[in-house]
């Protein structure tokens, strides 16, 4: 959070300490917007009161502002199946009294939630809708660029790069005839993220170092550290991980900075998969556990998937079959718990994409552990005969021997007479060889001075 927000919502909730009224009502609604993007659970509480005393008061449109309020705090808290039945609610509210810049924005906020659950015809329908409302109301004066962005960005995740490419350029052309550094920034970060879908990664890098430049020149430490992000994320596609690095721990100091946690868990993200390319495992295993921690305080719920998901891929690479597979069933029933109801559909597909990638890693750790217990055995069992023929060498050596006095042979039970060594070497596993005792040494070379020598 800036310093600047921070005073805003101290002043706000220092008001409310005394606010009464339609005035409660209002203070309400703009702490739960000045909060979107720094606390959305800040947002969710003063919606929600504010709802609750708009309709005691018989606010109808100040209702159905907050319901929009709290729209928006659910789709930030990935709570996206409750967000749908609050904007719903607003629409219906605004729309019966008659409140069109709050239908257009509501229409606009239910677009985004359908287009980040997959459901992009949904989307596309009522952004068109509220694009519709938009020309037929211009008395309202709301601002057409937010919509025609989402809608190229909805047209681009269905693959219609024309549509999307068309409305892209509408908006860009419409942000600098405003001459709005913060919505061509925000067009140029989208159509950068097109092209690099597209695998056009100059264009890319060219269209996120002018995000930067605005950014830069506005002194906006968010929109700045967004444009380092994604120069990293495009340079660790195009394959230069150690070029990423700078720009992503640009980020990361710049959302430590502003404490914005959000955005700092995408950079962990990044910079996890940018140091499992430089193949520094270790850190980047530390960093995807402390990006998943990160996106559960935040409560983003598919980030701690998707970083959960990594983390096991890197546990299985390094053959900790076992964990990964945990870490997998753990973060698939995570997701199964959080997306219920309307996202039920959404939840199935998932599952049925990293179900498998959760058997596969189940199958490996059970052919690992199958593989072990099966060598294992099989020392067990080499043991057990090198044992048996130790016993029953051991009880021959036991028995009996006879054995010259003179040559000093001995005679076996078929009656040969073998060498001593011979003998004992057959029937133990001793082994044998040979050197000359002093004695012997001395009388076999009388002439050599072998004194003190072994």
């Amino acid at each position: 959070m800036s310093s600047t927000e921070q005073e805003k919502a101290l002043l706000l909730q220092e008001q409310l300490t005394t606010a009464e009224g339609a005035t409660r009502v209002d203070l309400l609604i703009e702490l739960a917007h000045a909060s979107w993007y720094i606390d959305p659970r800040q947002t969710e509480s003063a919606a929600l009161e504010a709802h609750h005393l708009a309709v005691e008061l018989g606010l109808q449109r100040k209702s159905a502002e907050a319901l929009n309020h709290l729209g928006i705090a659910m789709y930030m808290l990935q709570q996206y199946d409750d967000g749908e039945d609050y904007l719903n609610q607003a629409i219906a509210e605004a729309r019966e009294a008659k409140y069109n810049r709050v239908v257009i924005n509501a229409y606009s906020n239910l677009g985004a939630i359908y287009s980040v659950r997959g459901q992009y015809s949904e989307a596309l329908t009522v952004m068109y809708h509220a694009l519709t409302w938009i020309e037929e109301h211009p008395e309202e004066g709301v601002d057409p660029w937010p919509m025609l962005n989402n809608i190229a960005c909805t047209n681009n995740h269905i693959g219609d790069q024309d549509n999307s490419l068309a409305y892209h350029r509408r908006a860009l052309t419409l942000a600098r005839e405003h001459a709005d550094d913060a919505q061509i920034g925000t067009t140029l970060t989208n159509l950068g993220m097109m092209h690099r879908r597209r695998g056009q990664m100059d264009t890319a890098l060219r269209m996120y170092h002018e995000t930067l430049a605005l950014a830069q020149k506005a002194q906006a430490g968010r929109r700045i550290a967004r444009a380092f992000s994604e120069l990293g994320e495009t340079l660790l596609q195009t394959g230069k991980p150690a070029e990423a690095m700078p720009y992503l721990l640009e980020a990361e100091k710049l959302n430590r900075k502003l404490e914005n946690y959000r955005g700092l868990q995408a950079v962990w993200a990044s910079l996890a998969h940018a140091l499992t390319s430089l193949k520094r495992y270790e850190e980047a295993k530390e960093l995807h556990a402390l990006a998943a921690r990160l996106a559960r305080r935040v409560g983003l719920v598919m980030n701690e998937f998707y970083n959960k998901r990594d983390l096991a891929k890197l546990l299985d690479r390094e053959g900790e079959c076992e964990r990964a597979a945990k870490l997998m069933d753990e973060s698939l029933r995570l997701v199964e718990e959080r997306e219920t109801g309307k996202s039920a559909a959404y939840t199935g597909e998932l599952n049925a994409r990293y179900l498998g990638e959760l058997q596969r890693l189940r199958t490996v750790h059970m052919e690992r552990a199958n593989n072990e217990l099966e060598s294992a055995n099989d020392l067990l069992k080499r043991r057990q005969r090198e044992l048996a023929d130790t016993l029953s060498r051991a009880r021959e050596m036991r028995k009996l021997i006879r054995i010259c006095p003179t040559c000093l042979k001995v005679r076996e039970d078929e009656g040969y007479w073998s060498r001593i060594e011979v003998y004992i070497s057959e029937h133990s596993r001793t082994e044998f060889s040979h050197s000359l005792c002093p004695q012997c040494m001395k009388a076999l070379y009388p002439d050599l001075d072998l004194e003190g020598e072994s």
